[in-house]
């Protein structure tokens, strides 16, 4: 050992010296703390790098040839998802409150760029709109709990994205498929939506006097056709 350290040009008390002053720096930050709390931002730091290349990569995967390489669209916009969510406490608690429903939209905007580089791909509309709906749902959830909302019906807005998916459906470009079955559940999913999102006891209140006015005119309209046809 000694020789090799000559070798090298150095001491051997000044490399025991060096060694033990390292390891008593080692021991003081282990026992105060301080080394966990930088092995944990370094290790944090390293992940959220790893999350914003690796997003950069699928990302220009997909770019390269976006009808081919589609599928890269998915983990690419994933990544960058999980790289915003990473950075977001920096942010203030506002944004790392919203992060969740961040991170689920932008795994459905993945899909969204299937769908808007191949309109084969009509099928990436319904990932694209589930994920986007329950990261919207997740938003206003942690909106409604921070600025108190009593009354907030987060049901309604999970029935009314998932009709608006279906109607996305049926109406937009599906290559040689035809998707106008999509109706059918759009219109049931909105119309759930517009049973939870209104009162059903101020809807059935409404009820009564609507349909004594639908009857009473239908009564009116009777009777003066009656009354025309015995004129002639």
């Amino acid at each position: 050992m000694k020789n090799q350290l000559e070798k090298w040009g150095i001491e051997e008390g000044t490399f025991w010296g060096a060694l033990l002053v390292f390891g008593g720096l080692f021991f003081l930050l282990q026992v105060s703390g301080l080394f966990n709390s930088a092995f944990s931002l370094i290790w944090s730091s390293v992940v959220t790098a790893v999350f914003a290349i690796g997003s950069a990569a699928f990302l220009t995967v997909f770019l390269s040839s976006p009808r081919a390489n589609w599928w890269a669209a998915i983990p690419g916009f994933t990544l960058f998802g999980l790289f915003v969510a990473a950075v977001a406490d920096y942010f203030g608690p506002f944004v790392a409150d919203l992060v969740g429903g961040f991170f689920l939209a932008s795994i459905g905007i993945g899909f969204l760029a299937v769908y808007l580089f191949n309109r084969e791909q009509w099928w990436a509309i319904i990932p694209f709109g589930i994920l986007t709906t329950l990261g919207i749902v997740a938003a206003s959830d942690e909106l409604a709990s921070r600025w108190e909302w009593t009354n907030f019906e987060s049901g309604s807005i999970f029935f009314l994205g998932l009709g608006l998916t279906f109607l996305l459906v049926a109406i937009l470009p599906a290559g040689k498929e035809s998707t106008r079955w999509a109706f059918i559940p759009a219109a049931a999913l909105l119309i759930v939506s517009l049973l939870i999102g209104v009162n059903l006891a101020a809807l059935v209140a409404y009820v009564g006097p609507l349909a004594l006015i639908g009857g009473g005119a239908y009564l009116l309209v009777r009777s003066r056709n009656e009354k025309s046809i015995s004129s002639r």
